[in-house]
């Protein structure tokens, strides 16, 4: 990948949190909400993935938080990302900017990070990908399309605004593509392997929806899930003392928006205007 993706990609973000009840076991139609919630062609939100373990005795902790706004067309992403993590009493903050912006067919990403502006001249289909980890409702439309017990469980106040509640599950078979795609796990890993899921179930989900069927917000407990992603580890790479392993206090996850249909400033930077020029690699032009 390039060099602009790969520190995206390290700070990264997004997500969801389990519900207590019980989800529904039929299958569900909820094409009105995909179709109300792919209909937004702007909207500004905030992703969030936090985790807390316990390593050699250490209690740690590290999160991600995304900052976002998007317009869908021409594509434009203005991503303000933050990263922490604590252990050993050290505390690490580091924050970045990315830019996307698809001007005339041509495909620019504009990072700042640790004080330098770069750029790089892209080559996709769906450019949107690019802001995958950090994108609300495009990971809110994936996880509704993945569960197929999805449905309203009554209304409540979420984010300031008069919601319904969705509840329901996505099938363990799917979570290896599904938490890939939306980049959920960006914390412990990427590319985890299907066999690693051998211990985990079924993963429980939770959606508010607005009055317009658009979706508001999603959250997730990923903690047994990535809890048992590291008991396949272990046990493949022969690892069976207890002091060697991290265990996992907590993994969640959500995604929120903030306004949708808004107005969304595209205006990039002088700086990045002027910025050094990244040269893709082969893998890139590849992508």
């Amino acid at each position: 990948m390039k060099k602009i993706m790969k520190i995206a990609a390290f700070t990264a973000a997004c997500a969801m949190i389990i519900s207590g009840c019980s989800a529904p076991t039929q299958s569900t139609d909820n094409s009105a909400v995909l179709d109300a919630t792919d209909a937004v062609k702007t909207y500004s939100g905030t992703t969030e993935i936090d985790f807390t373990a316990v390593s050699e005795g250490t209690k740690i902790s590290m999160g991600t938080k995304g900052d976002i706004d998007i317009q869908d067309e021409p594509f434009f992403a203005d991503i303000d990302l933050n990263i922490h993590s604590e252990g050993d009493d050290e505390l690490q903050n580091t924050s970045s900017r990315l830019l996307l912006q698809d001007k005339d067919g041509e495909k620019t990403v504009y990072l700042y990070h640790e004080g330098e502006w770069n750029q790089e001249k892209v080559e996709a289909d769906d450019f949107r990908v690019a802001a995958s980890q950090y994108d609300v409702l495009e990971t809110a439309k994936l996880i509704m399309e993945a569960s197929a017990n999805i449905q309203k469980f009554g209304t409540e106040e979420y984010n300031g605004v008069t919601a319904d509640k969705y509840e329901g599950t996505v099938s363990v078979g799917l979570l290896p593509d599904l938490l890939e795609e939306t980049g959920t796990l960006a914390l412990v890993g990427t590319n985890i392997g299907a066999r690693y899921y051998k211990y985990c179930e079924d993963m429980s989900v939770v959606m508010w929806v607005d009055s317009n069927g658009v979706i508001l917000g999603y959250e997730i407990d990923l903690t047994d899930i990535v809890q048992n992603l590291f008991k396949a580890l272990y046990e493949e790479n022969n690892i069976t003392d207890e002091s060697a392993m991290i265990k996992f206090e907590s993994y969640t996850a959500k995604g929120t928006v903030s306004d949708y249909n808004n107005k969304i400033d595209t205006e990039i930077p002088e700086e990045a205007l002027n910025a050094p020029v990244v040269e893709a690699d082969s893998e890139t032009s590849a992508e």
